[in-house]
């Protein structure tokens, strides 16, 4: 959160003046907002200076005045970034969304109004919705089976990105024929097809997670990276099925902790 000093600049630079009335309405949004900045930048947003009053604005109306002022792809993207749950590759949102390339400054456009933004590094930056707050409002507002096909448009848009689960392959991988996955494809992909009540894709999901716990080397991997594997075995599962694995990997976890403990391996 940002400290008073840093909310009191941040208004005077928004509003473009510096004076004791707005100083003393810059403390109190800093109270209001607790020094968030999403929720400080939108408060200011609605503040006029001039008349000394406020447009008050729920967060869903907030959201559609943004998006009227953006083309209607926008809108689109928003729903496949906020549906993903977590940032993602641009381009597999673009896919999602059902476009090939977005509309020229789309999301320059975006960022600008605050909806999405990205993390991680610069060759490798993902997309994200701006505030998680962005997020629990376009997905309160999606009806529950856009929500499940828009899942499975995520998870074609991961496939065509590495080797999509056809028949062929979905049914070498129940034969035990396991090819490669990155840790995060396997997961994202169970998760999206789960949520999209995909089951048929479930026996080969579940054949590419288990090959992955078993090539572990937990004497080897980084704690944090076992941390990781653990935390989102545990979100990713078609029900309960893996929780069995789960259970297995905080055994195995808990024996590599006492080891570094103790200083052995």
């Amino acid at each position: 959160p940002l400290s008073a000093a840093q909310c009191t600049a941040l208004v005077i630079e928004r509003v473009g003046r510096d004076d004791d009335r707005i100083r003393r309405w810059a403390a109190e949004f800093h109270l209001k907002t607790g020094g968030n900045p999403y929720l400080l930048i939108e408060l200011i947003g609605c503040f006029d200076p001039d008349t000394d009053s406020f447009q008050a604005l729920t967060l869903p109306e907030m959201l559609r005045r943004k998006l009227d002022r953006l083309p209607d792809e926008a809108g689109g993207l928003l729903d496949a970034v906020a549906v993903a749950g977590k940032a993602l590759r641009l381009e597999e949102a673009i896919r999602a969304a059902g476009y090939e390339t977005p509309p020229t400054g789309i999301v320059t456009h975006m960022r600008s109004e605050n909806l999405i933004r990205f993390v991680g590094s610069e060759d490798d930056a993902l997309v994200d919705t701006y505030h998680d707050k962005i997020r629990e409002t376009v997905l309160a507002n999606l009806p529950s089976e856009f929500r499940r096909e828009q899942h499975l448009c995520l998870a074609r848009a991961i496939e065509s990105a590495d080797e999509p689960l056809n028949e062929e392959r979905i049914a070498a991988t129940c034969e035990g024929q396991l090819s490669d996955h990155t840790p995060a494809r396997v997961f994202d992909l169970v998760y999206h097809f789960e949520q999209a009540g995909e089951s048929r894709r479930e026996p080969a999901l579940h054949g590419h997670v288990e090959a992955f716990f078993a090539r572990i080397d937990y004497g080897r991997e980084p704690i944090c990276r076992i941390i990781e594997f653990r935390h989102r075995a545990r979100s990713t599962c078609f029900g309960c099925q893996f929780l069995n694995l789960s259970e297995h990997f905080d055994a195995r976890e808990a024996v590599i902790l006492r080891r570094q403990r103790i200083g052995i391996g």
